[in-house]
């Protein structure tokens, strides 16, 4: 990269560090410790209008006080605290809400703004700038308002930058559930309606602990699973019904639709089932589910590549990342962790039970 691209980059990075900074100055600092896959992450809140859209889904996850991070979030908006960007960055921003389509690239990357070191991203309707020094460990979030962040945010807050950080320290997002006990756990991934959502409410209840519904971290070598959010989504108001005890838990639930694009209920785990929370864990298998017309679930061997034709798509192309070095990740992952199909049968209720004595199986 030629010398001026990098001090531009750099330049970008510290506009966004010095927006923060006038915020704070305004409206103070707020600081949450908290414990990610064996890191700690120090989130610094300018004021506190950002507290709630971004710190329930962590709260299972929070520290009461810490010595020192490992990787510091720098969190803003400018409504609240009553401050503008630095001038060059807010007429950068004003170009990428202008011509989007020449600024950013297929997953909302600032064209110009990424390298090794610097990593940004525009996410384009609620208007969330995130950018990250890899060589600083050091990030910043800003919206305009906090009331614009989207309640898919709320649920997996900070998902781009803490994909960017923990990929380059062998910890990868993975887009699966991941539920088990002290002694192992599973992930569960596959394509939409294939079952996965419907697994995992299932087994809230029934003595399995849950690292994650969407997301967790693992780390490829050591085969170890991490938690990062307490959320669980319910697809729509089929789901609602179906699962109708866990009404009461849903947050959003005046504003759940149907809809392909609605929004879905989620549910903090932590408020209401923090025993059933999974921090950490080794993993013993990853699991396919698949609908069968029949009564009973059955858990049988699958193929590697069976596997990673699921749970490769998804993980690559939702969020932001190294594409290589991700790819390799799972590669390495589902060489080493044992392939399974899970056939799901109507009887829901069973399905815990079949997951339960197969881990069991798995760990004697």
């Amino acid at each position: 990269m030629p010398p001026d691209c990098m001090d531009d980059q750099l330049a970008f990075a510290n506009a966004a560090r010095e927006g923060f900074r006038r915020a704070s100055a305004a409206s103070g600092i707020i600081e949450r410790y908290y414990r990610i896959a064996q890191s700690t992450i120090l989130l610094r809140f300018a004021g506190d209008a950002l507290l709630e859209p971004i710190t329930p889904a962590l709260e299972h996850l929070r520290l009461p006080e810490a010595a020192a991070a490992d990787f510091t979030i720098d969190l803003f908006d400018s409504r609240s605290t009553a401050t503008s960007l630095p001038f060059l960055l807010d007429r950068y921003i004003q170009l990428m809400r202008l011509r989007w389509w020449e600024q950013l690239g297929t997953r909302r990357e600032i064209k110009g703004m990424n390298s090794e070191r610097i990593r940004s991203v525009f996410h384009l309707g609620p208007d969330i700038l995130s950018v990250l020094d890899q060589q600083e460990n050091h990030a910043v979030y800003w919206v305009e308002d906090a009331a614009d962040i989207p309640y898919y945010e709320t649920g997996y807050p900070l998902s781009v930058l803490l994909n960017w950080w923990f990929g380059k320290r062998n910890h990868f997002f993975v887009h699966a559930a991941c539920f088990g006990t002290d002694n192992g756990s599973v992930l569960l991934t596959g394509k939409g309606g294939s079952g996965k959502s419907t697994t995992t409410l299932a087994c809230l209840d029934s003595g399995l602990r849950l690292s994650g519904d969407d997301y967790c971290v693992v780390h490829p070598e050591r085969l170890m699973a991490y938690s990062v959010y307490n959320t669980i989504k319910l697809k729509g108001l089929q789901d609602v019904e179906r699962f109708a005890h866990l009404k009461s838990c849903i947050d959003n639930l005046e504003r759940v639709q149907d809809a392909e694009e609605g929004e879905k209920a989620m549910i903090f785990l932590q408020r209401y089932f923090p025993e059933q929370l999974l921090p950490a864990s080794v993993l013993r298998a990853i699991l396919v589910p698949r609908v069968a017309d029949q009564q009973e679930t059955v858990i049988t061997p699958a193929s590697a590549s069976h596997v990673f034709k699921a749970i490769m798509p998804s993980t690559l192309f939702q969020l932001p990342g190294n594409a290589q070095e991700e790819f390799r990740a799972l590669a390495s992952l589902v060489r080493s962790v044992p392939s399974y199909e899970i056939a799901l049968g109507s009887d829901i209720a069973a399905i815990p039970g079949v997951i339960r004595q197969f881990l069991q199986d798995q760990d004697s």
